[in-house]
Order: C-alpha cells, then structure tokens, then sequence
C-alpha cells in the first residue's frame, strides 16, 4: 500500500489543471514496494502490463501480490476497490550480485 502525494513534481508536466501520475512513475512505486515485498529477488522484465484508469493525486493505492511459476509475479493495483493498473514482473534471484 502507498499515498500518491498531492504535491509530486511530475504533476508539472503531466498534465497541468488537470493531473494525472503517469504510468511510468506508478509502475515505478509498484516494482520498488515487490522488490520490498520480496528481498534477494529483483525485477528483470516487466512481460505485461495494463494500465485500466487514470489515477489522480492524493490517492490510496493498494497493491495485491500473486507468485506465478518460474519466477513470475502477478499485481493488481487498486484504488477504493478498483483495478486500475495490472501485470507481472519476473523475478531473479539477486543474491550472487
């Protein structure tokens, strides 16, 4: 779980009078709570994901966790109750690194 803040610098650009969190950055919060989530593992490829609505400052954004096989992790990010983003991550060990 994590709070999108009312005051991040990326609302400048994206999009003024009307703000939006980018998919990018979002996707960015998702990989950095799995790699929390999951410690000695490492995202190496990001093989789907599915942007469903905007999200908007301020917001609440829970995010479920299912491990797939072979090192493949399936999210759904949720706000009040709705998707609005899913996909999967794979996974690598990163113990050796």
């Amino acid at each position: 779980k994590f709070h999108i803040p009312a005051q991040h610098p990326c609302y400048e650009a994206h999009f003024p009078g009307n703000p939006i969190v980018p998919g990018a950055l979002l996707l960015q919060w998702i990989q950095t709570l799995v790699t929390e989530q999951c410690p000695g593992q490492r995202v190496i490829a990001v093989p789907a994901v599915k942007f469903l609505s905007l999200v908007r400052p301020d917001t609440c954004i829970v995010i479920e966790m299912d491990r797939a096989l072979a090192g493949k992790l399936r999210f759904r990010a949720l706000c009040k109750s709705s998707t609005v983003c899913e996909g999967s991550f794979l996974l690598e060990d990163n113990s050796q690194f």
